[in-house]
C-alpha cells in the first residue's frame, strides 16, 4: 500500500513537472496579452502625440512667419510716412531731430536686428534696415550740430 501511494505520489510529481512549462504558459498567457495592448495603446498615444506636436510647430512657425511680415509692414509704413514728411517739409524736420537723429527708428533697428538673426524674410529686414541707417546718415549730414 505504502508502495501504490509512493507510486501514486511519483505519478502526480511526474505529470505536473511535464505540464509546468505550459501551465506557466497559459497563466501567463493573458497578461502577456494584456502587457502588448497595453504597449500597442501606448504607441498609439505617442504617435498622436507627436503628430498633434507637428501640427503645433508648424502653426507657430506659420504664426511667427505671419508676426514678422507684420512687423515688416509697420516699419516700411512707418519709414516711408518719415521719409514723405521730410522730403516736404525737410527745414522743419531737420531742426526738431537736432539731438534725436541717432536715437530715431531704435525700436525698429532692433526688432530689423532680431529678424535679420533668425526671421523667415531676412532680405526684406536688411533692405528695410538700410534704408532706415541711409536716412539717418542723411539727416545728420544735413542736421547742423551746434
Amino acid at each position: 500500500m505504502k508502495n501504490i501511494v509512493l507510486g501514486f505520489l511519483l505519478f502526480l510529481c511526474a505529470c505536473s513537472a511535464r505540464q509546468e512549462p505550459s501551465a506557466l504558459a497559459v497563466f501567463h498567457e493573458p497578461t502577456d496579452i494584456r502587457l502588448k495592448q497595453k504597449a500597442l495603446l501606448l504607441q498609439k498615444k505617442l504617435s498622436k502625440a507627436q503628430h498633434a506636436l507637428t501640427e503645433d510647430e508648424r502653426a507657430i512657425e506659420r504664426l511667427r512667419s505671419l508676426l514678422c511680415e507684420a512687423e515688416l509692414n509697420a516699419i516700411e509704413a512707418k519709414v516711408e510716412s518719415f521719409e514723405k514728411k521730410w522730403h516736404t517739409e525737410p527745414h522743419r524736420i531737420t531742426q526738431s531731430l537736432r539731438k534725436e537723429v541717432p536715437c530715431l527708428f531704435h525700436e525698429e533697428r532692433a526688432t530689423l536686428s532680431r529678424i535679420i538673426r533668425g526671421g523667415p524674410d531676412i532680405f526684406r529686414a536688411q533692405v528695410l534696415l538700410d534704408r532706415i541707417l541711409q536716412l539717418i546718415t542723411q539727416l545728420s549730414d544735413s542736421v547742423p550740430f551746434n
